[in-house]
């Protein structure tokens, strides 16, 4: 496949998948952005973002919170800055795997970058649910 045969066939892939998307045909998405992915060089380096983030958006559409954190980490590796949905996402996939540590660790980055975290995460939340797994754990019975 040419350079220009990629670019393309990644351009398809890339809308194919945001109709997918936009039709709640999440699974589908994900393959098709998945796809996409995995047709990535290092040549196109611009694509990978957006097609990253549109990955790990359709997997937390999914429930899949540790593939979506993979793909969103992916999609801010460069540029946390430029990508702030990624970013915001990404706090939001941490903090429902569970990961609260990490999560409060992007959440600090994305307020720094961007302000108050559009979907309502703060830290006191964050601590509300640590709080609330070690209650839990605590609770366990030995095996």
């Amino acid at each position: 496949m040419t350079d220009a045969q990629r670019e393309s066939r990644l351009q398809e892939l890339n809308e194919e998948g945001n109709r997918l998307f936009d039709a709640d045909r999440f699974a589908e998405a994900t393959a098709v952005y998945g796809e996409a992915v995995a047709l990535l060089t290092p040549a196109d380096a611009h694509h990978a973002p957006p097609l990253y983030e549109n990955l790990g958006l359709a997997l937390i559409n999914r429930g899949r919170w540790r593939p979506a954190i993979r793909a969103l980490d992916r999609a801010i590796d460069q540029d946390p800055a430029g990508r702030a949905q990624a970013l915001a996402f990404l706090v939001a996939a941490l903090a429902l795997e569970g990961l609260i540590d990490e999560a409060r660790r992007r959440l600090a980055e994305y307020e720094g970058l961007h302000g108050p975290h559009p979907l309502g995460w703060t830290a006191a939340e964050l601590d509300r649910r640590q709080a609330e797994q070690r209650r839990r754990l605590a609770h366990r019975r030995p095996g």
